[in-house]
């Protein structure tokens, strides 16, 4: 069996390499192409629905709230300074404390193990880490049913001689919501 696997595959890499040149063993002349500026195709857009439009990346105060395709909803409230813990990651460390609301207004269940988010706070951008202590729950990863809600407390690291905070939240493959402001 392995002996006639064998030489299949050498008459078939036989068989693509004599197709590479002709018979005098010189390879076939190269041939150019060019199209002129009335021949080229144009690219369209792809067609969307007004619903499509609107979920386009969002740029937010940070209390706004942002909707993404098929009515989900995400906002994000109650900042307030803290520094986490010496056993938190990372440790000993300022940020913003913020709750987080992800609502589905879908008519199906949500995988929110897909939803991102990311930090950045100062000028210029300089990123931020999420903070993991005790009190903060971090992005909920579960599956979130048609008309529920659910809500988690946050963190992301926030020098305290900063106030510029700017969070990116991204469900799965969509454009983003960037929330950004001033936290005091």
């Amino acid at each position: 069996m392995q002996a006639r696997t064998a030489l299949v595959t050498a008459v078939a890499l036989a068989a693509a390499l004599t197709a590479c040149g002709d018979d005098n063993g010189r390879p076939p002349p190269a041939t150019e192409t060019v199209t002129s500026p009335e021949e080229t195709p144009r690219q369209t857009e792809p067609e969307t629905s007004p619903e499509a439009e609107e979920t386009g990346e969002q740029t937010l105060s940070l209390t706004e709230t942002a909707t993404f395709q098929d009515n989900i909803q995400v906002s994000l409230s109650s900042f307030t300074r803290a520094v986490s813990s010496g056993t938190a990651s990372p440790a000993n460390t300022p940020y913003a404390r913020f709750t987080i609301k992800i609502t589905n207004g879908a008519d199906r269940t949500i995988d929110l193990n897909v939803l991102t988010l990311q930090c950045l706070y100062g000028d210029p951008g300089m990123k931020g880490d999420q903070i993991s202590d005790e009190g903060l729950e971090g992005i909920p990863t579960t599956h979130l049913l048609p008309d529920r809600s659910i809500t988690a407390q946050l963190g992301c690291e926030l020098p305290r001689n900063e106030t510029y905070l700017q969070i990116e939240i991204a469900p799965g493959l969509a454009d983003p919501a960037i929330f950004a402001g001033t936290v005091k």
